[in-house]
């Protein structure tokens, strides 16, 4: 949804400042870099909701992107109106500036990424291979900017500059792998949420795809082909998507239904079991009586004391975005006095946002069913599930 949100920014950003941003290239190149600066220092003590825009749209590089997206997308939009001739001249300055803003945003995770491998915490596979495809599109983008400032290019063989302008075809499709990588490690992880977040990058990059080689069979004299291909692949792109939204979510439904069934299992073994020993208690006959009034008095008690908590400090253990999120929390006078993060790998900002919010709203409540902070719901899950795990031990 963000990118959705920042293609819709950068669009009207155009529409209304385009002549401004041609006529005063440097200030808009400079103004983001201050933007992305500022956001990479921005303090923790800032208002939470402001850390969130700041984050979503600066930070994690999803408005670099949507500028990026708009770049390829000039090339395809409809012939002879008046937002391809706009966002055609804006292209190189559009272009431009997502470099500069993506400069920070790699800057950034890697300070994170090196403090994380520094403090001992394991980098997975996908964020190793998310790395790798970093390094590659800098590689190819650092020829691509140079290039398309305008004193440059004007130096430049116009066949030999448009040959080189064609590696940003691979550009593109390594931000999309850079997306899918990240994005696939927290679906597997259990976060089908991401599903949707993957299959609105899926369909923006897809339909490009489709229209960029329609338009190419086009211009080659194979209009037929083109119209067959756009026919064709479109709906598959529609399908593509929603399998992307709807697989994880089954696969979540999947596997609680077998933790279902086992459960169920599991009850139909005790209720065996306890009729079993039911018919053994027949043959004790005036014992019966006494024996239920006794097994009434345990379960009774056993009831009072889940609902309370023991004395002590008790550790818990939940599932973040880039790791375990592992938590103390202390009972005194069986009530939760307090809630400690002792180990996380996730992000500062996020990190930040939950450890301001949650500790002190399950100490308020005295209870771990407290909300989720928005713009960070996986890492408050995370912290709520391990206060979770930590209560079922003070409980137990």
């Amino acid at each position: 949804m963000k990118l959705l949100i920042s293609l819709l920014i950068v669009f009207i950003i155009c529409e209304l400042f385009g002549k401004s941003i041609k006529k005063h290239g440097i200030v808009w190149m400079v103004s983001l870099m201050m933007v992305s600066f500022i956001g990479m220092i921005m303090p923790a003590s800032s208002p939470i909701w402001l850390q969130q825009i700041v984050t979503g749209f600066i930070t994690r590089g999803t408005l670099a992107t949507a500028m990026f997206i708009w770049v390829m997308y000039a090339r395809i939009l409809p012939k002879g109106t008046k937002v391809m001739a706009n966002f055609m001249t804006l292209r190189a300055y559009l272009a431009i500036g997502a470099a500069l803003m993506i400069l920070f945003h790699n800057v950034f995770y890697v300070a994170y990424y090196i403090r994380r491998a520094l403090s001992g915490n394991a980098i997975s596979v996908y964020e190793r291979l998310a790395g790798t495809c970093t390094v590659l599109m800098w590689v190819l983008l650092l020829p691509l900017t140079i290039t398309s400032f305008m004193p440059v290019r004007r130096k430049m063989n116009p066949v030999r500059w448009k040959k080189l302008q064609r590696l940003s075809y691979i550009f593109y499709g390594l931000i999309y792998v850079h997306v899918c990588l990240l994005f696939s490690k927290q679906i597997l992880s259990g976060h089908a949420n991401y599903g949707f977040e993957l299959a609105v990058y899926t369909a923006v990059f897809g339909f490009y795809l489709v229209e960029r080689v329609a338009l190419y069979l086009d211009m080659s004299k194979k209009a037929l082909a083109g119209a067959l291909l756009a026919r064709i692949g479109e709906p598959v792109l529609a399908v593509l998507c929603a399998c992307i939204i709807l697989v994880p979510y089954i696969s979540v439904i999947g596997h609680s239904g077998d933790v279902a069934v086992a459960e169920l299992a599991e009850n139909i073994n005790n209720v065996e079991s306890a009729a079993a020993g039911t018919n053994s208690g027949d043959v004790l006959g005036a014992d019966r009586e006494a024996d239920d009034e006794s097994f009434a008095k345990i379960v009774e008690d056993e009831a009072a004391d889940s609902t309370s908590y023991k004395d002590g400090t008790y550790t818990g253990s939940g599932m973040g975005y880039n790791g375990p999120v592992e938590v103390e929390v202390t009972i005194e006078g069986s009530v939760i006095t307090e809630v400690k993060v002792t180990a996380s790998d996730e992000d500062d900002p996020y990190y930040t946002w939950v450890l301001k919010q949650i500790p002190d709203a399950i100490v308020e409540k005295g209870s771990a069913d407290v909300d989720t902070v928005s713009g960070a719901t996986t890492s408050s899950k995370a912290l709520i599930s391990a206060v979770k795990d930590a209560l079922e031990k003070a409980s137990e």
